[in-house]
């Protein structure tokens, strides 16, 4: 009985962590090569993210736009090259573009971010012809 005692606290803290792993954003994003638009969320706003190399270089930061007229939220985008992110800056919602892959190479780019503590890193393929 002790040992349930211990082990379910253990097991609860575990469980907590996983489901919070990478801020609930998903850790990996495909495109076909014909481009397309998904969105994905998470746990946390993702009020600051970045588009990276896969070196760790700075690509693209966010553009902010205030609210006007009837729009719900305060908007970011962020593009480089193929890709494009717009979301809501307190939103834990994200759009994704890419645009069609015309080299015949996959691609990648990484993008990150964090909301207070909370840090996400998504990388987004998108697949050559």
């Amino acid at each position: 009985m002790k040992r349930i005692i211990f082990l379910l606290p253990v097991v609860l803290i575990a469980l907590a962590a996983c489901n919070l792993d990478n801020s609930g954003y998903p850790k990996k994003v495909r495109f076909s090569a014909d481009g397309g638009t998904t969105w994905i969320s998470g746990e946390y706003s993702a009020t600051s993210p970045e588009i990276i190399s896969h070196s760790g270089k700075t690509l693209a930061t966010p553009e902010y736009r205030e609210r006007k007229g009837d729009e719900e939220d305060d908007t970011f985008y962020v593009s480089y090259d193929w890709l494009t992110v717009k979301g809501g800056m307190h939103d834990n919602v994200m759009m994704l573009t890419a645009q069609p892959n015309t080299t015949g190479q996959r691609r990648k780019l990484r993008l990150t971010g964090m909301d207070f503590d909370e840090v996400y890193e998504i990388m987004v393929t998108q697949m050559g012809d």
